[in-house]
């Protein structure tokens, strides 16, 4: 379990000094209504960030606390359970077992010394910061922080091969069609190039010609279509990233403190409850318009 939900970067990574990545799926409580809901968590730089699924990671955060800032703590009855907080905003998380969580907890304890904001025994203990948890945490290496843009990158570059394929096997078609016509209109090959109950094709090559450039059209036609989504794809990427650079990370800064929980704005969420409660508190609560205004603008 703890194989699949957690990755991290090459080793390459620490060897030059650069943070690395951590990313998996943590359970992460969100409000009384929803419980705790999978979130995609990813450590990047000094920004823990989450997502609602990996899928979404490209299309902006939902929260990120500044981890420099940031209070790491296990909880004292539930083995599973850890929170990160940054002054009044808190992630209560929860791992599949205690073994993901203790690694989580590790990475991040070890990421605020490396970056200068542990104390200093830790530091000494610790020596290389994140080193000496290479290997526990690297138990699917991923090559680069970028796995899945660099994934989308290479299926639209294989789409675009194939899409080049096909306009060219639709011109080498059409040709065929073009011979087997001429061929037909000749009149020394009409008699060789009937069926064996005596139908002449020759009837039949205005059909062969018209049906041959409606193919030739439609393929062209997806062709373009494909090309447009392949594009679209690009711009949205590109775009997704230029706000997450100019104005989703400047405002959480200014605005936030280094903090922000999408979720924990919108649902005024205490804290979580234990497992032997949660399961009995069925709450509701109220998002005004405001807030939903405020969460469809973080989102687009």
């Amino acid at each position: 379990m703890t194989d699949e939900n957690i990755t991290m970067s090459d080793n390459s990574d620490l060897e030059d000094g650069s943070p690395p990545e951590l990313r998996g799926y943590l359970s992460k409580w969100t409000n009384y209504i929803h419980g705790w809901q999978d979130r995609f968590i990813v450590l990047k730089e000094s920004t823990l960030s989450y997502y609602k699924s990996e899928l979404e990671s490209n299309l902006g955060c939902r929260g990120a606390l500044c981890l420099k800032k940031a209070k790491v703590k296990p909880h004292e009855f539930d083995d599973c359970r850890f929170d990160v907080s940054v002054n009044d905003c808190v992630w209560y998380l929860r791992a599949s077992n205690p073994e993901e969580k203790q690694q989580w907890i590790d990475v991040l304890e070890s990421f605020k010394v490396e970056s200068g904001y542990g104390t200093s025994s830790d530091s000494s203990t610790n020596g290389s910061g994140l080193r000496r948890h290479g290997s526990v945490t690297s138990l699917q290496s991923t090559g680069s922080a970028g796995r899945t843009n660099r994934r989308l990158a290479e299926k639209i570059a294989e789409f675009d091969t194939y899409t080049d394929l096909l306009s060219k096997q639709a011109v080498t078609l059409q040709g065929y069609f073009d011979m087997a016509a001429a061929q037909i209109n000749d009149d020394e090959a009409i008699d060789a190039v009937k069926y064996a109950d005596g139908i002449n094709l020759s009837q039949y090559s205005q059909e062969v010609r018209a049906t041959s450039a409606s193919f030739r059209a439609t393929c062209a036609a997806a062709v373009l279509a494909a090309q447009t989504c392949a594009d679209l794809l690009r711009r949205r990427e590109t775009r997704a990233r230029q706000a997450e650079e100019l104005y989703i990370k400047p405002l959480i800064e200014q605005y936030f403190g280094g903090t922000l929980d999408v979720e924990l704005v919108c649902s005024e969420a205490d804290e979580p409850p234990t497992r032997s409660t949660e399961t009995f508190l069925q709450l509701s609560c109220f998002i005004s318009q405001d807030v939903k205004y405020l969460q469809s603008g973080l989102r687009s």
